[in-house]
């Protein structure tokens, strides 16, 4: 999918069934960088795990679903936005270090770097 199209339904990601999110997701992560755009927040908004256990389980699908390759590409997009200051409301998800672990842990981010980001301190 062109980012443009994905930029025109930026809000729709979360109403994917978990086949659709992992055939569209790609779309979102290659939009994020653009300026002007709210795709990175809604790839952030459903990457995260949901904050009850229930609500966790349920997401698991959305998950297990991903090959080791795009995995890593969902680690490495992840990892890329911890590491930018962009001083934007985005911003604030990933830098809450409780959030930010949980999220990079769901996703086998290494965390390699000093925590919580220098950005944020």
């Amino acid at each position: 999918m062109p980012v443009a199209v994905a930029q025109r339904h930026h809000d729709t990601l979360p109403f994917f069934s978990d086949e659709g999110f992992r055939h569209f997701l790609p779309a979102w992560l290659r939009g994020a960088p653009e300026p002007d755009t709210d795709l990175d927040f809604f790839a952030l908004q459903e990457l995260r795990p949901p904050p009850g256990v229930a609500e966790r389980a349920a997401s698991e699908g959305r998950v297990a679903g991903f090959s080791p390759e795009q995995r890593a590409a969902i680690a490495a997009f992840l990892d890329w936005r911890r590491q930018i200051s962009l001083g934007d409301s985005h911003q604030v998800a990933l830098n809450d270090p409780l959030t930010s672990k949980d999220l990079l842990a769901r996703w086998k981010v290494p965390v390699t770097l000093p925590w919580p980001p220098l950005a944020a301190v």
